[in-house]
């Protein structure tokens, strides 16, 4: 926040955490020894990420309780805004995610050694993924694809001996100097629109979950009044309308990640606009038509931005942090969950393989 009293707060966002799905440790393994070998060039990696959500649980209660406690009190717990990581992109196009999430394509680079690992230069690694955006949003190409906004990075050493995996996840952001700030702080939906009645704010939620669901776009333009949901490209800087976008966040204050690159987005292809109200919208599954939902209990928050000017350099921000809040990398340690005989079997089968590739790279 600004130490300056008279200053507007600067727009805090909520970071990305990695869940990475333990089949996708099984294809890298297998990629390595199979395909990649000693190669260390990057490869494409598949991600997705949907609407944040918050569950309420009640306080008290035993975990064996089958019949839940009418008078029990209850407590609404925030979900961390989680970016799966699902699988190698082994051939070339995609498919939407069948639950509304969008679907982010990642770069992996799978070093030989942990030493490799450990000296790798991860800034350059970062950067170049902030770069790759803001090529994408100079050509045009993330107005039609807004998904290019969000292409994250990661770095790794399998070590198929022990079965454990080194891995450090970035998700590339491209930082604005001076900061983006707050003019006016999140608010309800209700709050937000006072104009809008219950059935327009019903309209509103549908619409964008059916535009997310059938365009798989995370980001669109909202018309109020009409509240027809736009292709991003329909944005013209009028009054009237919402920049929104499919907010993984489900803090109070603080709107997820994608917002960073989708303000990059606006100050580099409307450097005219100097505010934006922004739909961050958290509306369960997004494939859902959220018929089901009554105006009180909607997610999605409206927050007012004021929009830097700021389009020289290119400072990127964004490395994943542990647990304890330290930019550092984590360790998936899978030997407990392998057979014995298999975790030695794989590592019979590595030290072969690795005579192989060093001896005879070319003979199959």
């Amino acid at each position: 926040m600004s130490s300056d009293p008279a200053s507007p707060p600067i727009l805090q966002f909520q970071p990305f955490s990695s869940a990475v799905e333990p089949e996708f440790w099984a294809a890298l393994a297998h990629h390595k020894l199979h395909t990649a070998q000693l190669d260390t060039a990057a490869c494409d990696v598949a991600g997705s990420f949907g609407c944040g959500r918050r569950h309420t649980v009640r306080n008290g209660e035993l975990a064996t309780s089958a019949i839940p406690t009418a008078a029990a009190a209850t407590t609404t717990v925030a979900v961390p805004a989680r970016l799966r990581v699902t699988r190698l992109i082994t051939t070339p196009g995609s498919e939407l995610p069948t639950d509304g999430s969008i679907a982010v394509t990642g770069r992996l680079l799978n070093t030989n050694t942990v030493e490799e690992f450990k000296q790798l230069d991860k800034g350059a690694v970062l950067r170049a993924g902030g770069a790759a955006v803001l090529a994408a949003i100079q050509s045009g190409r993330a107005t039609a694809d807004p998904a290019l906004l969000w292409g994250f990075v990661a770095v790794s050493f399998a070590d198929l001996k022990r079965y454990r995996f080194w891995h450090w996840f970035g998700f590339p952001a491209v930082m604005a100097d001076p900061a983006d700030s707050v003019w006016a702080a999140p608010q309800s939906l209700g709050a937000a629109l006072p104009g809008a009645s219950a059935a327009d704010l019903g309209a509103l939620v549908r619409g964008c979950a059916r535009f997310v669901r059938d365009s798989g776009h995370g980001a669109f333009v909202v018309e109020c009044g009409s509240w027809a949901v736009r292709p991003l490209g329909a944005w013209a800087g009028e009054d009237g309308v919402l920049l929104g976008f499919v907010d993984p966040s489900s803090h109070a204050a603080r709107p997820g990640w994608p917002l960073r690159n989708l303000l990059a987005w606006l100050r580099r292809t409307h450097p005219r606009v100097a505010r934006v109200r922004v739909l961050c919208f958290r509306d369960g599954n997004v494939g859902g038509e959220a018929g089901s939902l009554k105006t009180g209990e909607f997610g999605s928050v409206v927050v007012g931005v004021n929009v830097s000017s700021d389009v020289d350099g290119l400072r990127v921000g964004g490395w994943e942090r542990d647990d304890a809040g330290r930019a550092a990398p984590r360790v998936a340690d899978l030997a407990a969950a392998m057979d014995p005989a298999l975790l030695a079997g794989a590592a019979l089968d590595l030290n072969l393989q690795l005579m192989r590739w060093r001896l005879a790279p070319r003979v199959d």
